[in-house]
């Protein structure tokens, strides 16, 4: 979030929609990107647990 939200106002400081990237783009891809890691590395564990 914080790259998506930062990068475009040092990259462009004069565009006003910079943060608007992170807010809607980054910010929710990181959720669920982080939902699906956590959910395979569950996963992975359970069935480690299984033998």
């Amino acid at each position: 979030f914080l790259v998506g939200f930062v990068g475009p106002i040092l990259v462009v400081p004069e565009a006003n929609q910079g943060p608007l990237l992170g807010i809607f783009f980054t910010g929710p891809l990181g959720v669920v990107v982080g939902l699906v890691w956590g959910l395979a590395r569950a996963a992975d564990r359970t069935s480690l647990h299984d033998d």
